[in-house]
């Protein structure tokens, strides 16, 4: 039987059509039973205002769990719907302005609660520092902006297991592994579940996977993105950084931006577990980059107790980068021990000062190979 439009707007606090079927598209939907309060209030520039319907409408919507929004370019994720009142003080316009979304690019969605009520709500774009009237963006209709994002498939059975070793959960990756999963390269990337295990931040995890005959030393063919499918947005760092061809699961476990929120920036039981099943202190990425270059970079307290480890399984203090243009490095800041005096780690300097003089002295034979 069809649905009529007038009723399913009415259910929906009078969004439009195209409104609810982008919605739809995106596996959202306003809450069955919806009904607007007339006690929600929000302060805006323009005063205190009453929530129009539509904009309860929105702010009601319901996501699947682990539910994740990207724009058309694949960067994300987007914050929609969200809150966030305008601070008078900093609005140069006196209009009853509410924030609703929020990118990754630092790109807010804005409405003005005053030209709600048309079922499809006008939509300005600006830049989170923006201050200046004269440049204000023209609005979009939310069913246009709507259409411009794209929603994360649910994973497949065969994500499951590389999504549990990015999560550190012990648990399915042991119940996995009597399957014998794939333990090598998951794509054309090189991308394998031992880099995801250390994104999860779980040494045990590495462990089993070590045990299971996982690589700890496999190197990315390219520099990539972890695909959306082995995250999981309330458990994740917002953002992650894109990984360096050549990048080991030990380089990985020195990068605060790529980790389980609980996490530790670094966890030094996890550089522990990938160096007692192998993985070598000196290998280096596309840039020459070896894990001491990482980490000496590192404001994490763990820092420390990080080098000492690398350090201890013979990491070169004096490995040398092959690209200079490296930001905060200068051109002469190309080793380990260089960039640590130059950014002012005097405690990392110290600590591979001391290595390189043991490094010397130690009998050639029994040099960490």
């Amino acid at each position: 039987m069809p649905v009529n439009d007038t009723t399913h707007q009415r259910s929906a606090g009078g969004l439009r059509p195209g409104v609810l079927s982008q919605l739809e598209r995106l596996r959202g939907k306003v809450p069955d039973g919806f009904a607007p309060r007339d006690e929600w209030t929000v302060t805006t520039p323009g005063g205190e205002r009453r929530l129009p319907a539509e904009t309860q409408a929105l702010l009601s919507i319901e996501w699947p769990e682990a539910h994740v929004l990207l724009d058309e370019d694949d960067i994300g994720p987007i914050d929609f719907p969200m809150m966030t009142e305008v601070d008078e003080e900093d609005w140069p316009d006196e209009r009853p302005w509410l924030f609703v979304a929020f990118t990754s690019t630092q790109f807010y969605w804005l409405v003005d609660l005053d030209e709600a009520g048309t079922g499809d709500p006008p939509v300005y774009v600006i830049d989170h520092d923006w201050h200046d009237e004269e440049e204000f963006p023209e609005p979009d209709p939310l069913s246009r902006m709507l259409a411009d994002l794209k929603a994360v498939p649910p994973p497949l059975p065969e994500d499951l297991f590389p999504r549990a070793c990015a999560l550190g959960d012990l648990d399915a990756v042991r119940e996995a592994l009597p399957g014998e999963p794939a333990l090598g390269p998951l794509n054309d990337s090189g991308l394998t579940p031992m880099h995801l295990a250390v994104i999860g931040r779980s040494a045990d995890v590495v462990r089993a996977l070590a045990e299971a005959g996982a690589d700890p030393g496999a190197a990315l063919h390219e520099t990539c993105r972890i695909p959306w499918k082995y995250r999981n947005p309330k458990r994740h760092c917002d953002t992650f950084r894109d990984l360096r061809a050549g990048a080991t699961p030990l380089h990985l476990a020195l990068s605060p931006y790529l980790r389980v929120k609980s996490g530790p920036d670094i966890a030094p039981d996890v550089v522990e577990a990938l160096l007692a099943a192998g993985a070598d202190p000196n290998v280096a990425d596309e840039l020459g980059r070896t894990p001491l270059h990482d980490a000496v970079t590192s404001v994490s307290r763990n820092t420390l107790d990080a080098l000492r480890l690398l350090l201890e399984a013979g990491g070169d203090p004096h490995a040398r980068m092959d690209d200079t243009t490296q930001r905060p490095y200068g051109p002469a800041s190309r080793t380990p021990l260089t960039i640590a005096q130059e950014l002012g780690r005097t405690e990392a300097a110290d600590l591979l000062k001391t290595a390189n003089r043991h490094r010397d002295q130690r009998p050639a034979n029994r040099r960490h190979r």
